[in-house]
């Protein structure tokens, strides 16, 4: 059995070594060699891989096919005393002798002593194990502390060590892949959905970390999720879906790929409680899906009326089949909420207002949110278990729930999509060319950010009417409504 390997010099032995050693011992004993196994994995609790091979002499000494293990140390069996003292007994009831090519000496199971060796062997690997780990630990924590990069090399950033010692020197920006990761957590901030930039990364066969590989929902997720791309690292634990819960964020001694708004822009977009994934067919008009009905509170979704000649209108109708069809001309609708927009965002006290911000500020406060929300659900289960009194409970629910809804009411104020903030960005003169530059879905979100709910009225049949006096807002009450 022999698995890659360094000797008590610190020199690495590879298997073929291993094996050219292990079958030399066969020779000099007289032993016929009828099958060799070998591991690249690790042997310890930490492994990640199947041992196949390890499996596969398992099975071979339970059918009885062999007489004698050799083995290159005893490590190469396993670096867990449970596994290894299974091991131990599985030779014995089967009469396998056990040869130790670093002892150079052939263990028998029936000879109480030479198995008590063996079994403290076993104990002595699994301690090595446990106090490399713990020293790889420490190590780990103490770099991150430091501000120092751990672990693998996230996909657009290099490592450069020195050549004679191979040290770490730096960490630094990649510009090929440092770009893709800046259009990546760009485009999330603004909205785009990760299906739809998943696919048009693959669609423009945009490199990934791995060669020839594809781009998925999970490798986009964990890249906006990761603070090395701020020039950050994070002191706390890394979920499944990539994003880091606890601890906090520390200066790294590497420059950042994106900008940090934008990167905590991207992560709210991702965490956001109320997410939905929407077809990028839903994106295509302004109001469809935003506006709802003020008589049956409908969604109002997009029609195309017939006129004379077959042209084809663009309406905003109410979907529900029970309704009497509220509707209104999309031209209409559309140059009437875009301008409120516009105005709305040049105004000087709205843009004084935005100022207040703050996308880290929102997760902060999503975070409290949910803490408090979990503190919550505890109380209630150690009432049940315990037998706390009703009353207690009620005391203890009215001061906390405020609390939860003051940490949610401050995450709402706070928010603010990218796409809003790029509107202010300069001088208002420059709205209307900004607007126009925009995608739908960036549309869509500054809409629903400035104005939504908005909502649609009916007004007498045949009647002309003002989209002004039709379409109200959240923060404003229809100034005339026509039954």
């Amino acid at each position: 059995m022999a698995r890659v390997s360094q000797d008590k010099s610190g020199r690495a032995r590879s298997i073929t070594e291993q094996h050219e050693e292990n079958e030399a011992t066969a020779g000099e004993h007289s032993w016929h060699v009828v099958v060799k196994y070998q591991d690249e994995g690790s042997a310890s609790r930490f492994a990640t891989k199947v041992r196949k091979d390890w499996q596969r002499l398992l099975a071979d000494i339970a059918a009885d096919k062999l007489d004698v293990i050799i083995l290159w140390e005893t490590s190469r069996g396993s670096r867990r005393a449970s596994e290894w003292m299974a091991f131990l007994e599985l030779c014995l009831d089967h009469n396998v002798l056990i040869h130790i090519t670093t002892h150079q000496q052939t263990y028998d199971m029936h000879n109480a002593r030479q198995k008590r060796t063996l079994q403290e062997d076993g104990v002595d690997n699994e301690y090595e194990v446990e106090k490399t780990s713990g020293r790889v630990r420490r190590t780990t924590a103490a770099n991150r502390l430091s501000g120092k990069p751990t672990g693998r090399i996230n996909f657009g950033f290099e490592r450069i060590y020195d050549e004679r010692t191979r040290r770490l020197v730096e960490q630094r920006p990649l510009p090929a892949e440092a770009a893709i990761v800046n259009e990546i957590i760009t485009r999330i901030a603004n909205h785009t959905s990760i299906s739809e930039l998943v696919r048009d990364l693959n669609a423009r066969n945009v490199p990934t970390s791995k060669p020839g590989g594809r781009w998925g929902s999970a490798s986009v997720r964990r890249i906006v999720f990761t603070p090395a791309y701020v020039g950050k690292v994070s002191t706390g634990r890394r979920l499944a879906s990539g994003q880091y819960v606890g601890g906090q964020l520390l200066d790294a001694g590497w420059p950042a790929i994106v900008d940090e708004e934008d990167w905590w822009a991207a992560q709210r977009v991702l965490s956001a409680p109320e997410r939905k994934t929407s077809k990028p067919g839903n994106q295509k008009w302004l109001l469809s899906c935003l506006m709802t009905c003020s008589l049956c509170g409908g969604r109002i979704t997009v029609h195309f009326n017939k006129r004379a000649g077959g042209r084809r209108v663009p309406v905003y109708l109410c979907s529900a089949v029970e309704c009497t069809k509220i509707g209104i001309t999309m031209e209409s609708a559309d140059e009437y909420v875009e301008a409120v927009v516009k105005a709305r965002v040049a105004s000087a006290d709205f843009r004084r207002e935005l100022a207040k911000g703050s996308d880290a500020g929102v997760i902060a406060a999503q975070n409290e949110a949910e803490g408090l929300r979990a503190q919550l659900r505890d109380y209630t289960r150690k009432a049940a278990r315990e037998g706390i009194s009703a009353d207690s409970f009620a005391l203890y629910e009215a001061e906390i729930r405020p609390l939860i809804e003051a940490a949610e009411q401050r995450a709402i104020e706070l928010a603010v999509p990218l796409p809003l903030r790029a509107l202010v960005v300069g001088s208002p003169d420059d709205v209307e060319a900004r607007w126009e530059a925009m995608d739908m879905r960036a549309r869509r979100e500054v809409v629903k950010a400035l104005l939504a709910p908005v909502r649609l009225h009916r007004v007498g049949k045949g009647r002309i009417v003002p989209a002004a006096d039709r379409i109200t807002f959240r923060d404003a009450e229809p100034r005339r409504v026509v039954a």
